[in-house]
Order: structure tokens, then sequence, then C-alpha cells
């Protein structure tokens, strides 16, 4: 089995999990809540449940005036630069 890259880890503490920003070729579509994944670490591995999914953007304007559905480039262009995908892991 190929291990994948999902994402970087971003923030996290011990009592309020992990948070990772996905790679940009990985969509939110692809995670489930209730997946188990594993985070690799310097020296270890931690076995990890993804409890949420969401969204976010680097930049509010874009929420503001967000591309149309039909605007294929524009969601191309934006897709992990100006949004992008996050989980969370407990």
């Amino acid at each position: 089995m190929i291990e994948q890259p999902l994402g970087s880890v971003i923030e996290g503490s011990l009592s309020q999990g992990l948070e990772v920003r996905l790679h940009p070729d990985i969509s939110v579509e692809q995670m489930r809540v209730g997946k188990f994944l594993v985070v690799q670490g310097v020296r270890s591995r931690f076995f990890c449940l993804l409890t949420d999914v969401s969204l976010g953007t680097s930049n509010p304007r874009i929420l503001a005036n967000p591309p149309s559905f039909e605007d294929s480039f524009m969601r191309d262009v934006l897709a992990g630069s100006g949004t992008y995908g996050k989980v969370e892991l407990a």
C-alpha cells in the first residue's frame, strides 16, 4: 500500500487535537468523518480519528465574491492557494 501525505499539521494540542491543511490535490470530498489516519511525526507515528472537515480561505474577499460554478479556471486558480481544505484530528 502506497502512503500518500494528505497535508501538513498547522496547529494542535493534546486537548484540542490537530488541525491539518490539506494539500491542493486532496479534495475535502475524499475525507470522511470517522476515518482513521496516521500522522507521521519526526520520531513517532500517531493513530488519529478524523473528526471534522472544513474549508478555509486566505482572503475573506473570496467569500464575498466567489467564482461561479461554471468558471472552472478561477476555481482551479484559487484551489490550494486562495482556498484550501482542513481536517480536524483527535
